[in-house]
């Protein structure tokens, strides 16, 4: 027998530019009748601006952990909260982080740090440099953890990118200089503009944190 379906869109929605539409289906074969239904996003734009900046000091580590996750794999560990000795994930192992350098081979320590209230590119450049610069001490003095090899300085604000000036490439600087006391292989720095790259690649994350980091 042949089956007779009938489909109905039940509910529209539209939310941040996402229209959202439940659809149920019902079907008859045979004398027996199947339903279901499925949510159907269409998305009215390319990819979503995020507030970064509406996540509290433990969603944003939350968040790091997560994009950590999909960066580095199995392998990774990760810290809950509680003293953590300035970590936020580990990672021992190989993995290729880079993909026009070589393989990180090591110890990878990640740290996040989160800043409430922004107050623009130069302050809040200001306030990364003297976060990351504290930590880096604090690790290079702790004797009861392993150095790094590598590391992976993580902030939700956004760093300028002006050659030579923007606070971009002093964050960069600041690592070096603690490169030969750590010392350190290589590093990398998530800021803003890294951290939408990120979600923007892994669309699960972005769903699971989306009434957070969307305005």
């Amino acid at each position: 027998a042949r089956a007779l379906t009938a489909t109905a869109c039940l509910t529209t929605k539209r939310y941040n530019q996402v229209r959202i539409q439940t659809i149920f289906t019902c079907s008859h074969r045979r004398g027996a009748f199947s339903a279901d239904h499925v949510t159907v996003l269409e998305d009215l734009r390319a990819m979503p601006d995020y507030n970064l900046g509406a996540l509290t000091t433990r969603t944003f580590e939350h968040l790091i952990q997560s994009l950590a996750a999909k960066v580095f794999g199995p392998g990774l560990v990760i810290f809950g909260d509680g003293p953590d000795g300035g970590r936020e994930a580990t990672y021992h192992g190989t993995i290729r982080y880079r993909k026009d350098g070589d393989p990180w081979k090591g110890y990878t320590i990640l740290q996040a740090k989160f800043r409430q209230r922004t107050e623009g590119t130069t302050a809040d450049g200001v306030w990364a440099i003297e976060m990351l610069k504290s930590e880096l001490r604090k690790l290079s003095r702790r004797e009861d953890t392993p150095k790094p090899d590598y590391y992976v300085f993580c902030t939700n604000v956004t760093l300028s990118a002006v050659a030579g000036s923007g606070t971009k490439d002093k964050i960069f600087n600041s690592i070096k200089e603690f490169s030969r006391q750590l010392p350190l292989k290589d590093f990398d720095v998530w800021d803003n503009d890294t951290l939408r790259t990120l979600l923007d690649q892994h669309a699960d994350l972005r769903r699971a944190y989306a009434a957070w980091i969307t305005p």
